[in-house]
């Protein structure tokens, strides 16, 4: 019931859960390092209510050889469209890296997407959404899948067209695993 713990009793993952999110009408997204839910095929990425199920096709292609697939991040916009990140190369059958977003239907990219930098794995282990649909990224962002740009404080930024690299004067020796929206 509403304001209590419960378990998720009915099915499984394969492994390991790494972020939760819940929409407006209470279906709990899990991302994580899985292959299935309950036996279906969902790499990465599973929703609950009742019992597991997939979302879409899931993530694919690790954006570097021997590169784990994982989603780490979860986050809704007010318009309620998901967006997701994690160490992935594609979402959904299509190229998505490292970020994605999920209508409810289908996944869409954030074009260019946040990829690598020389032969550093790059991942997206937080974002947040804000009240105009901005999205906030952080992780070990290193450059953009076009070429690299260069996030040296692992902090970038989508207005809806374009990412942009955000100064909080990590060094280039942080990385972000939140962000908090107050």
């Amino acid at each position: 019931s509403a304001g209590q713990f419960g378990s998720l009793t009915s099915g499984t993952i394969d492994d390991l859960a790494l972020s939760l999110a819940i929409d407006k009408q209470s279906k709990l997204y899990i991302g994580g390092f899985f292959l299935t839910a309950n036996g279906t095929s969902s790499p990465g990425i599973a929703q609950w209510n009742g019992a597991y199920g997939s979302v879409g096709a899931g993530i694919q292609q690790g954006p570097v050889s021997g590169a784990v697939l994982s989603v780490k991040a979860l986050a809704f916009a007010p318009s309620q469209v998901m967006y997701f990140g994690g160490h992935f190369g594609s979402a959904g059958g299509g190229s998505a890296m490292h970020i994605a977003a999920w209508n409810g239907v289908q996944y869409s990219a954030l074009p260019p997407g946040l990829g690598t930098f020389g032969n550093i794995a790059s991942a997206v282990t937080a974002i947040l959404v804000d009240g105009n649909g901005g999205v906030y990224a952080g992780g070990t962002l290193l450059g953009t899948n076009s070429g690299p740009i260069g996030f040296p404080d692992a902090a970038a930024y989508w207005n809806g067209a374009n990412w942009n690299g955000l100064d909080i004067n990590l060094n280039g020796i942080g990385y972000i695993y939140a962000w908090a929206q107050t």
